[in-house]
């Protein structure tokens, strides 16, 4: 069966509905493509080990509270754990007043490990109510964490 469009040419119909599904198949295979490349170049691979959600839990909470003397400088420790199904990563520790020192005991968590941050808070100079903000990087679902320590200055 032939027709012709506007007398300019005539298309067979199985050829022209053939024409159809080979540029609907080229045009999803170009797609697939492009998502790959961009995923190579941002080196993002789709695998399953990367598909694995890497959680970090805290022991206690992510706010502390500390009480000093002036011209005092206190030390903390606060843990958290891996309660993930990939190995954690911690990157980029810092904290928001120069008072403040801060350590990860631990850049690499393994699956169901735990670590803990250690600091010093460094009182000299401060009174009242403070706040100190500990920023960090993870390679979970959300990449910036914070820890905040409340510290009061007697």
């Amino acid at each position: 069966m032939c027709f012709s469009i506007r007398g300019y040419m005539s298309i067979n119909k199985s050829s022209f509905l053939w024409r159809n599904k080979l540029t609907i198949i080229l045009t999803i295979a170009f797609a697939g493509l492009l998502i790959n490349y961009y995923y190579k170049k941002r080196n993002i691979y789709l695998t399953t080990e990367n598909l694995k959600k890497t959680e970090l839990s805290w022991v206690v909470d992510s706010t502390i509270s500390l009480q000093l003397n002036k011209n005092d400088v206190k030390t903390f420790k606060i843990g958290f754990l891996n309660s993930g199904s990939n190995i954690l990563y911690i990157k980029n520790v810092t904290a928001t007043c120069g008072c403040t020192e801060i350590a990860v005991s631990s850049e690499k968590i393994p699956i169901g490990d735990s670590a803990f941050f250690t600091g010093k808070i460094d009182s000299k100079g401060m009174q009242g109510e403070n706040l100190s903000i500990v920023t960090f990087n993870a390679n979970t679902t959300q990449k910036l964490h914070k820890l905040a320590i409340r510290y009061s200055v007697k």
